[in-house]
Order: C-alpha cells, then sequence, then structure tokens
C-alpha cells in the first residue's frame, strides 16, 4: 500500500503537481458510530476476498481486498 501512494505522488509530482496529503488525527468521539459501521464493512469486505479467493475469483476478490484495506498509524508514518 506505502509503494502505491509513492508512486502516484511520485507520477503527480513529474507531471509538475505539488501534492499536498492530509491526514486525519484522532477519532471524535461523535463520529464513533460511523467509525464502527466503516471498520465492520472492511472486516465484511476482508472475509468475502478471501472466500472468493479460495473459489477462484481473483479479479472480484482483489475488489473486495480493496474495499477491506484498513490504513493504521504506522503506515502513515512509513508514508510520511
Amino acid at each position: 500500500m506505502i509503494e502505491y501512494c509513492v508512486a502516484k505522488v511520485k507520477l503527480l509530482q513529474v507531471n509538475g503537481v505539488r501534492p499536498v496529503m492530509v491526514f486525519d488525527g484522532a477519532q471524535l468521539p461523535m463520529k464513533k458510530r460511523i467509525s464502527d459501521e466503516r471498520k465492520k464493512l472492511r472486516k465484511e469486505s476482508r472475509e468475502m476476498a478471501e472466500e472468493m479467493l479460495a473459489r477462484g475469483e481473483v479479479a472480484m476478490a482483489n475488489k473486495k481486498f480493496n474495499e477491506g484495506v484498513e490504513i493504521d498509524s504506522m503506515m502513515v508514518y512509513r508514508l510520511i
């Protein structure tokens, strides 16, 4: 995931675009319900992706894996 982001930033830079990346701070208490729902959907997407991959549905599994990606603070740190 880090390599993908770096490649996209470099692509922008090569084409004369100065990218600006914004990262969220701490979770807001009033958004807890939404955050929990999104976390549940990511988990379900990863589980569905594993099942699809086991059945040999690689393209659909990749799509679901993409939907199930969770960005953590270590990923952000490595990117910065």
